[in-house]
């Protein structure tokens, strides 16, 4: 089995993520896993150190005013890009998402290819779980 997961922002995302991905590969030893995550994210440290694959993503946080409007933005629509071929490389049968802008953007884009199996955590600033 080819998993992806992906989550970051914080410890509270990165660590499920990373424990999940670890009880889906004691379950099937041929598991190989992929993490997902922020360019500049704390994920980009934690998770290599973990002996985990990390293929980042340039998303950055909306910062103040126009500027960071503006490159808030593109670096959206360049992590859109990136997401994208980096699902069509990997081919996962599933992807974990645990929360943050990297799982909401790789949800969005597996939804379009119809995966089998898709997790995501309830975002609390929406209120309401995201249904892939």
């Amino acid at each position: 089995m080819r998993m992806i997961v992906t989550g970051g922002g914080t410890g509270g995302h990165i660590y499920p993520a990373v424990s999940i991905a670890e009880a889906f590969k004691k379950k099937n030893k041929n598991t190989k896993l992929l993490y997902v995550g922020r360019k500049q994210g704390l994920e980009s440290e934690l998770v290599p150190k973990l002996g985990i694959e990390f293929r980042p993503i340039s998303i950055e946080y909306k910062k103040r005013g126009l500027a960071g409007l503006i490159k808030h933005v593109g670096s959206l629509i360049s992590s859109i890009f990136e997401a994208r071929r980096i699902i069509k490389d990997y081919k996962p049968d599933i992807i974990v998402g645990t929360g943050a802008m990297s799982p909401v953007l790789l949800c969005l884009l597996v939804r379009s290819w119809a995966l089998k199996q898709l997790s995501m955590k309830p975002m609390p600033f929406l209120d309401v779980p995201i249904k892939c």
